[in-house]
This record gives C-alpha cells, sequence and structure tokens, in this order.
C-alpha cells in the first residue's frame, strides 16, 4: 500500500469512527455493535499509522515492534472469539435437541421497550416459556429481572404481565424483581426456588446465545440446570449484536468465575424482591 493510500485510508478511518459511534444511538438494539465498530475503525487507523515511514531509525524499530504486538494481539482476538462462538453454538445446539423435564422455569430478563413493553429479545424468551407451561400444566415459573434505568417498571412485572394476557395463572408465577445481570438473576432467584421446592433442579430459559454464560453461571451457585432455548430475533444487526457482545461478557464472567468470586452477587434471601 502506497504512503498516500495508508494516509487516506487512516483519514477515512478517523472520520468513519464518530459516525458509527452516533449510528449506535440512533438504530435501536445495535448500540453496542456500531460503538465497537467505531472503536474498531479507530484501533484499524493507528495500524496504519504504525506502517508510515519514519526517520528516526529508534522510532522505526519501535513501530515494528508494536506492529508485531498488535498482529499478535489480534490472533488471539480471532482465535478465542471464534472458539468461543463455537462453544456457544454447541451449547445452544444440545439444548435444542434435548427435552426438559423439570416442573419450575427460571426466564431470565431482557430490556423493555417504552418502559414497559418485553423487547424482541424477551418476547422469544416469553414465547418458548409459554408454550413450555402450556405443556405442563404442573410447571411454575420464576421471572427474574429488576428495573433499567429506562424502565418504567421491572422486567419481571412486564414478564408477569404478558404470560397472564395470555393464560397463564398469576398463581404458576413468582417474581423477582431485583436484579440487574446474569449473575444476580441466578443468584437472587435461588431463594424463591428453593421456597418452591425447586432449588436443586430448575430449566432456564434464555435466548440461544445466552445458554452458556447461563448455565455456566447457574453451576456456580449450585444449581442444576436445564436449559430451553428460545431463539434470536432476525431483525436487522440484533442476531450480530448479541453474538458479538456475547463474547466480552463470556471473558467477564471467566474473570469472576474463577479469578475474582468475591466479586460475585451473594444469596441474600432478604434481599428478595416478591412482587403480588
Amino acid at each position: 500500500m502506497s504512503d498516500r493510500l495508508l494516509k487516506a485510508s487512516i483519514i477515512a478511518l478517523i472520520i468513519a469512527a464518530p459516525v458509527f459511534f452516533l449510528l449506535g444511538g440512533a438504530i435501536p438494539g445495535t448500540d453496542f455493535l456500531f460503538k465497537l465498530a467505531s472503536l474498531g475503525c479507530l484501533a484499524l487507523a493507528f495500524l496504519f499509522a504504525l506502517f508510515l515511514p519514519r526517520q528516526n531509525s529508534r522510532l522505526r524499530k519501535a513501530c515494528r515492534v508494536l506492529r508485531w504486538l498488535y498482529l499478535a494481539c489480534a490472533l488471539v482476538v480471532i482465535v478465542s472469539f471464534a472458539a468461543a462462538q463455537t462453544m456457544i453454538l454447541r451449547t445452544a445446539g444440545q439444548a435444542n435437541r434435548q427435552e426438559p423435564d423439570a416442573d419450575c422455569l427460571l426466564v431470565l430478563g431482557a430490556g423493555l421497550f417504552q418502559g414497559e413493553i418485553p423487547s424482541h429479545v424477551l418476547q422469544n424468551r416469553l414465547q418458548t416459556a409459554l408454550g413450555y407451561m402450556r405443556a405442563h400444566p404442573q410447571s411454575v415459573a420464576v421471572l427474574s429481572g429488576g428495573q433499567g434505568p429506562n424502565e418504567n417498571i421491572t422486567e419481571a412485572l412486564a414478564m408477569q404481565r404478558w404470560l397472564v394476557n395470555r393464560g397463564i395463572a398469576e398463581e404458576r408465577l413468582r417474581m423477582e424483581g431485583l436484579s440487574t445481570s446474569t449473575y444476580e438473576n441466578i443468584a437472587f432467584s435461588l431463594p424463591i426456588l428453593q421456597d418452591l421446592g425447586h432449588g436443586d433442579k430448575v430449566v432456564i430459559v434464555t435466548n440461544d446465545f445466552h445458554l452458556l454464560r447461563s448455565s455456566l453461571i447457574a453451576a456456580h451457585y449450585g444449581l442444576e440446570a436445564q436449559l430451553l432455548s428460545a431463539p434470536t430475533p432476525k431483525i436487522f444487526l440484533i442476531p450480530a449484536t448479541y453474538y458479538i457482545r456475547e463474547y466480552f461478557a463470556l471473558i467477564k464472567s471467566w474473570l469472576l468465575l474463577d479469578i475474582f468470586p468475591g466479586k460475585l452477587p451473594q444469596v441474600n434471601r432478604s434481599a428478595i424482591n416478591e412482587q403480588e
């Protein structure tokens, strides 16, 4: 690549970075993906800058070392990303091949539209839970999800309303309305599951991309969890957004579960918010 083309590419990437950043806020559900693309443009611009000619010999050597270090890090990311996606898809495939047989569901929350309406991702989880509860009339469900900054009610309450409106009796549903992460979903729901007599065996309902991480967290808390896979909505860039974001979430989970377990939320019965 010529020096002129290198410089033009660097300028183009620097211009593209803020454009992608602004697109993330403009298109619902793709904020993470566009912000990652923005960061990727800046990273690529920096890499291209390392290939520009330098007059100073020490600076040339430093750039050469940085290029190799940069490319080595990129290789690690690519290999680990491919491995993570393989494990995610394998877990989802196994879940689809195995029929759960527990009488209690743990439905994990997700975002809400307009403060009260389950998002497409959450609706798919609820639709999957609804099918299971209709096929297993004796089953009950714990709905786990707190209230986010742009939500008017808890995700648990939104899930309860959605299921009740579709014929599920309210007495079959219990709510956990404090959690703001998958770790808290599991930790804060455990006392409710134990009260229901299902503290040792439960079916976790979540989207296919989320099954692997949910099962790892459940195992950490000693919960024997079967998995019920809900599809990821095939809307615009939503699948790519969630699968890519899950890679970084798995890295965080590895750090918390294996290296910094003391930073994980603790099971605390008094912290449970049971909404009637």
